[in-house]
């Protein structure tokens, strides 16, 4: 595949089907991009499906870094976590790297990468288990339960995936993980098309200095992502691809994306 740019004013969103990627033969190229580290970690998941998706993930991420650094072979990457947690790139010869983060569910992994900007991004299935919507209670905001409350019973489910996608798009890119209280930020979604962000939190960079992103991929999943960066929204250009990974990708567009104002 050939080499890719990325520069401040774009983020390119990587996603990618791993469940439809089955063929030996690629499978074990993936295979035979692991270090031992990530070979000990593979082996502890208990389940395949599990397996499965952790070895696709890292095929992707690493050879996806390899288009944008093609001086680094994708079974050279090294990668540390920040002390909440976030991985990012650990290799000393690669100047002034990609941005990236990773997020997965079950059927789809995306990857998002920019340069020189913090970036989050989440992926959630629409049919996740009513349960989880007790977290609500914990997890939000005092306005986002009043708003979730409000909506008749039937939009509940798919505004709760929204928010959902939302706020884990934004403590994944600050990068300090669950020391970010989910209950003191919010993300309103009245009108139509709109992401309006508040924070109750104490914050480097100040609320109006982040950007977000949502749509809905296929009919199975929402997809968000958030940037802290200079260029406005409408300045930003998001470029769309699905691949699989060290076979082929292509572009694809979105006709209903929801974003920052």
């Amino acid at each position: 595949m050939s080499s890719v740019e990325v520069d401040e004013k774009q983020i390119h969103l990587w996603t990618c089907a791993y469940l439809t990627i089955t063929g030996e033969g690629v499978l074990n190229k993936y295979h035979n991009l692991l270090n031992i580290e990530e070979n000990t970690k593979l082996n502890r998941f208990r389940f395949s499906k599990d397996r499965h998706q952790f070895l696709v993930s890292r095929a992707l991420l690493k050879s996806v870094l390899s288009l944008y650094h093609v001086r680094v072979s994708a079974n050279d990457w090294e990668f540390r976590c920040n002390q909440h947690g976030k991985p990012e790139i650990a290799n000393q010869s690669v100047d002034n790297p990609v941005q990236f983060n990773l997020a997965h569910c079950d059927g789809l992994i995306v990857l998002a990468i920019t340069k020189n900007n913090e970036i989050g991004v989440d992926v959630e299935q629409l049919n996740r288990p009513r349960s989880l919507f007790e977290l609500a209670a914990t997890s939000f905001s005092a306005i986002e339960q009043a708003t979730l409350s409000k909506l008749p019973e039937n939009k509940r489910s798919k505004r709760f995936i929204e928010l959902w996608t939302l706020k884990e798009s934004y403590i994944k890119a600050r990068g300090q993980g669950l020391s970010v209280p989910l209950d003191q930020f919010g993300f309103y979604l009245e009108e139509k098309n709109g992401i309006t962000f508040s924070c109750d939190l104490p914050l480097r960079k100040p609320a109006d200095q982040w950007r977000f992103w949502q749509f809905q991929y296929s009919d199975e999943f929402i997809i968000a992502f958030a940037m802290h960066g200079r260029s406005s929204v409408s300045e930003t250009e998001i470029c769309y691809r699905e691949i699989v990974p060290m076979v082929d990708y292509q572009d694809y567009s979105i006709a209903d994306i929801r974003c920052s104002r």
